[in-house]
């Protein structure tokens, strides 16, 4: 696809807040919202996009013809705009025309954010978060939205919120940062510009307390306290975390309060247990699933104090592991710690084997830990049987085993114990995953039947997975997925196919030829 090489005017597209298109610092009128619509989608997805898909994206409602011819006057109507040059056009398909005199913030933003994230932990990129910071004026397309589609609604959405989650991540380090090195009250205005983003957040209240203490203002940092014990209460009928409430005590009492648990971090490591995803789920966007991922990414937020099971389910090959994985890079980037493990065919007679797989694993992550130190020895002694190095030394050799009264309700409490200690560090909820799961041993359902009636009391995800059609009624996962439906403990995703738009959206996508998506 060609477009003549004809700019003679600089185009400036803003899409952090209220959208905005300029030529040459004129501001671009436009009669129509969703010629601003599609060239937001233009300008943040780069490459060819299918005319059908498009059409079918903006106007649902409509026949493929109707929709079609809407599309082209929407188009002339944003050529005219945009000025000549900036869009390549043929009968298939058409792409948005990068160029050195066209700046986008999203762009800026987001390749801002993956530098900070890149950069080394000793010399972090302030320069970059504080530019990131001043290009966010507000949310994705802030005010805008579209009355008649809902795909772009939730496509909207899911940019919105990946986007405010780079932001929260932008002032937490920004404002350690000012804190680490003596600018309190720059740090005071960071963490109250993080709070208008996530006000439930409370690393970023026990970070304004602080600052305000060494600022000096022990009356404000109190009153932070008890403003967020205010919101906790409102929004989750919950009280605030140990640590939280130990902070205010010592505030109060004029101690020392040491550090901020809120500092400048190396990049997250690796999730416990996921293997390399496939070269050809690295390059494969994410089409016609934003819906479930904007529902996934909600009830992860929304887990951070009461722990959820969610159940991905379709035919072999619908999409269930690059919505998990999609999934999973939201948790990660949140912040969460995310331990995964798989079930494989022919092995439904290997007890525990997909248990073992997770805790394994996560316990690699974590090579510097005593965790003879830091669980109780019983416990030990229980998860032994499962990994042998962590048996306690006074336990070898015993020859004792632990098979009296509730012997199995110990065992699986210390597994939970040693599960929430791998993935319930950080402050919102950790996620554990397992694909597959109409491949589980016996006893490994048995052990998530027992969690899943104690996911009330640890902020967990448990993220599990599996085929329609090898999951017969009277499956052990159906039963319990059933129960925590009855207490309202669950959700259940039943992924559909992908529409003939989104097929063609996504081979299009991935070859770059519009007309191999036509041909199909």
């Amino acid at each position: 696809m060609h477009a003549e090489d004809v700019r003679t005017m600089a185009l400036e597209i803003l899409l952090l807040g209220p959208p905005r298109v300029e030529r040459d610092g004129v501001p671009i009128v436009v009669d129509t919202r969703k010629a601003i619509a599609l060239l937001a989608r233009l300008a943040v997805e780069p490459g060819v996009h299918a005319r059908d898909s498009l059409a079918t994206w903006l106007w649902p409602e409509s026949d493929q013809q109707h929709a079609r011819a809407a599309l082209r006057r929407t188009l002339s109507t944003l050529a005219g705009a945009l000025g000549e040059g900036r869009l390549a056009i043929d009968r298939a398909g058409l792409e948005f025309c990068h160029a050195a005199d066209v700046r986008v913030d999203y762009a800026e933003f987001v390749a801002g954010v993956r530098h900070a994230r890149e950069a080394s932990p000793s010399e972090p990129a302030v320069a970059v978060l504080e530019r990131c910071a001043a290009l966010y004026r507000d949310d994705f397309l802030a005010g805008f939205s579209l009355r008649d589609s809902p795909e772009f609604d939730d496509w909207q959405l899911f940019q919105a919120e990946t986007l405010r989650r780079d932001m929260c991540w932008v002032l937490e380090r920004i404002a350690a940062l000012q804190f680490a090195r003596g600018s309190y009250t720059a740090a005071i205005d960071t963490a109250r510009r993080w709070l208008t983003f996530d006000p439930l957040h409370e690393p970023a209240h026990r970070l304004l307390m602080q600052s305000y203490v060494e600022a000096g203002e022990h009356a404000a940092a109190l009153n932070q306290y008890r403003q967020c014990v205010r919101l906790l209460e409102a929004e989750l009928g919950v009280a605030p975390l140990a640590e939280t409430t130990a902070l205010y005590e010592a505030i109060r009492e004029r101690r020392h309060t040491g550090p901020p648990s809120v500092l400048p971090q190396p990049a997250a490591p690796e999730t416990a247990g996921t293997p390399a995803p496939l070269p050809y789920l690295r390059t494969l966007p994410m089409v016609g699933r934003a819906t479930e991922l904007n529902r996934l990414v909600q009830l992860h937020r929304r887990a951070r104090r009461v722990g959820r099971l969610i159940v991905i389910e379709g035919e072999a090959g619908i999409g269930k592991t690059r919505l998990t994985e999609a999934f999973i890079e939201q948790a990660r980037s949140a912040g969460s710690s995310v331990l995964y493990a798989r079930c494989y065919d022919g092995e439904g007679d290997l007890s525990y084997g997909p248990l073992v797989e997770l805790m394994r694993a996560g316990i690699a992550l974590h090579p510097e830990r005593d965790w003879h130190a830091l669980l109780r020895p019983d416990d030990l002694t229980a998860v032994s049987r499962l990994l042998p190095e962590l048996e306690p030394a006074q336990s070898r050799n015993s020859g004792e085993v632990d098979d009296g009264p509730g012997a199995r309700s110990r065992f699986y409490a210390a597994c939970a114990r040693l599960i929430d200690a791998l993935a319930g560090e950080a402050d919102c909820a950790g996620v554990l995953v397992l694909e597959d799961l109409h491949w589980a041993d016996d006893a490994t359902l048995a052990f998530l039947s027992w969690l899943v009636h104690r996911l009330d009391a640890r902020p967990l995800v448990l993220l599990l997975t599996w085929r329609a059609e090898e999951t017969p009624p009277d499956h052990r996962a159906r039963r319990m997925l059933a129960g925590a439906e009855r207490d309202g403990r669950a959700e259940h995703f039943m992924l559909g196919r992908l529409s003939r738009a989104d097929v063609a959206e996504l081979v299009a996508t991935v070859s770059g030829d519009v007309r191999l998506a036509e041909r199909l």
